[in-house]
């Protein structure tokens, strides 16, 4: 059929070698064939055989266990995609792209650039038509199938706009690339306001540009009042998850630009107001406007002091009086007040009279609140959240602007005391309980792994065990199928036939061992960062008590008495952690793009 005169028969041809191309031939030069008559169709004189081809291709790449054969035609592939994209509008031309570059990933590096450009291309190509099509239906001159045609466009340069998201993440390790590309997408992240129905889409690529370029250039910053306008809308603070994530990349990078910006400052104050109205937003979506308010103090110590008050009256106003009724939402909150205590105890005790007294009865009553059956703890379930909490409460016991005012008489400060206590040994716990998951989820991962393989052996065996490298000894017939497949596997194994088992981290991030078990514990988010990963709680709390030693030596005495063991493990902890906490830092810095550097606050 590949050889036929007739154009539809080669494109079936085409078509149906895809139904086969996720199967285990038996004869692995049967895949080959396949997939190399396919390839011949790039070049058909018929279109739609053309672009079948390159549809079946996507099967073909994505179930092919050998790249390397495929690495050498890869040029000339791309080459004929792009071809093909100049002659036709389809959108299974793009997934094929996606699945190119999602199958060689660093290794596209060398055509990035090519493959942005022409993707690039095909968005204003579509961008163009539609225009044009919407100048000429205000003409009357519609064709009658407006909507059909606008929504197989506003696929296509969706399509155009993901694939381009999966080259950015290819190149990921490839800081020096994107530069050049973002000379080339500036333009079209630039009309997010106006292709609203892509703002997602326009929002990973802002994102992915902005975390791993070496640095943000003042270009990008044209992006900052982009989104923010859109945000604006009623309609897109459901998007403000996705907007968070490129606003922290402009303040955590770009700090200097940020703070000596007054408008950039006052939009996030700005945008967090409006979230935080409990009349117009529901409360899963108000999560964001409290994470935004702690990446600002966090990312800027002692640069935002015209914000910190702004920010600990909005919250202490949602926590307070608003009381939302998610507890998660109220965790958020008084992290922000955490947070400006650790930026400033001193200051945020000014900002917060008169309401600091209410501000910690709710604290405690959040710090007590458990649950009836396992007594585990209903607020603060992350241990970033732990984490903030304890630094924060370390700094109000610390400020001199609370003991000046006294504040905290000797009766709450040991109730304060009890709780920090306390909830330090919840999150060093939670921390032993996390790492002993992620070991077992290693081993687990592990033994899946051997067990494929061997499954992987046995089939080996099944197929050649005719063959000469397979043959059975004389005295087979004494040797039950167990004998017989350990044997093929010692052969195998012995060939080098069958690599040995490494770990490999990017498949096993891919596999999913959530614990059920963990009531009271919950998982921080994923891959997120602050110049507070720099500060370790329990190093903090042993210098935290050396110095009540030499302040207040009784209270020092009385909080030894009152949580004996609890503290003597915790000071362990902090004497273990200081020489554990500087190894870990160092290490995740060395897996920092370029350009990021959260260092000493």
């Amino acid at each position: 059929s590949f050889q036929s005169p007739h154009g539809n028969l080669r494109a079936k041809a085409c078509w149906t070698a895809a139904q086969f191309a996720d199967i285990k031939f038996n004869n692995p030069e049967n895949f080959v064939n396949l997939f190399w008559n396919v390839c011949n169709c790039l070049k058909d004189p018929d279109l739609p055989v053309k672009v079948e081809a390159v549809c079946s291709l996507r099967a073909f790449i994505d179930h092919s266990e050998d790249l390397e054969t495929l690495k050498p035609i890869l040029p000339q592939l791309l080459d004929e995609f792009f071809k093909i994209m100049d002659q036709v509008e389809s959108e299974d031309i793009v997934y094929t792209l996606e699945t190119i570059t999602e199958k060689f990933g660093e290794e596209i590096a060398p055509y990035a650039l090519g493959m942005t450009t022409n993707l690039a291309q095909a968005y204003w190509k579509c961008i163009k038509e539609a225009e044009e099509r919407s100048n000429a239906e205000d003409d009357n001159e519609g064709t009658g199938n407006a909507d059909y045609d606008d929504d197989f466009q506003a696929m296509q340069s969706s399509g155009c706009l993901r694939a381009i998201s999966t080259i950015l993440t290819s190149v990921s390790s490839l800081p020096e690339v994107y530069p050049q590309l973002e000379h080339i997408l500036l333009p079209i992240i630039l009309r997010m306001e106006i292709d609203i129905d892509l703002f997602e889409e326009m929002l990973e690529i802002v994102g992915y540009i902005t975390y791993y370029s070496p640095r943000i250039s003042q270009e990008m910053w044209q992006v900052w009042p982009k989104m923010l306008a859109v945000l604006n809308n009623g309609w897109a603070l459901q998007y403000f998850e996705h907007v968070l994530i490129p606003m922290d990349n402009f303040i955590s990078r770009n700090t200097d630009i940020f703070v000596s910006s007054a408008q950039a400052k006052q939009d996030t104050y700005k945008i967090c107001e409006k979230v935080l109205t409990p009349e117009q937003v529901m409360e899963e979506d108000m999560m964001t406007a409290p994470k935004l308010m702690e990446c600002v103090l966090a990312n800027c110590k002692g640069r935002v002091d015209d914000l910190l008050p702004l920010y600990l009256q909005l919250s202490v106003q949602s926590l307070i009086e608003f009381q939302p009724d998610s507890r998660f939402l109220q965790d958020l909150l008084m992290g922000v007040v955490m947070n400006g205590l650790i930026y400033n105890a001193d200051q945020t005790v000014k900002h917060l009279q008169p309401a600091l007294p209410m501000v910690l009865e709710k604290l405690v009553a959040m710090l007590e609140l458990r649950s009836k059956s396992s007594k585990k703890r209903k607020h603060f379930l992350r241990v970033h959240d732990k984490k903030i909490v304890a630094l924060g409460l370390m700094a109000l016991m610390q400020s001199p602007e609370a003991n000046n005012q006294n504040l905290l008489n000797e009766q709450s400060l040991m109730h304060l005391m009890k709780h920090l206590v306390s909830l330090l040994e919840d999150l060093r716990q939670q921390i032993e309980s996390e790492d002993s998951r992620y070991q077992d989820s290693i081993k687990t991962y592990l033994e899946n792994a051997a067990k494929s393989r061997e499954n992987d052996v046995y089939e080996q065996y099944s197929r050649h065990r005719d063959d000469e490298d397979f043959e059975e000894d004389e005295d087979a017939d004494e040797m039950t199928p167990q004998m017989r497949y350990q044997q093929a596997l010692d052969r195998v194994k012995a060939s080098g036939s069958a690599e040995p088992l490494e770990f490999d981290q990017s498949k096993f991030e891919e596999q999913d061992f959530s614990d059920s078990d963990s009531e009271g514990f919950a998982e921080d988010d994923e891959g997120s960062q602050s110049p507070l990963d720099d500060i370790d709680a329990f190093i903090t709390f042993g210098s935290f008590m050396q110095a009540l030693q030499s302040t207040a030596p009784q209270m020092s005495h009385l909080v030894r008495a009152q949580s004996a063991s609890e503290v003597a493990n915790l000071t362990m902890h902090a004497m273990k952690r200081t020489s554990e906490h500087s190894k870990e830092r160092e290490e995740a810095r060395k897996n920092l793009p370029p350009g990021h550097n959260f260092g000493a606050l």
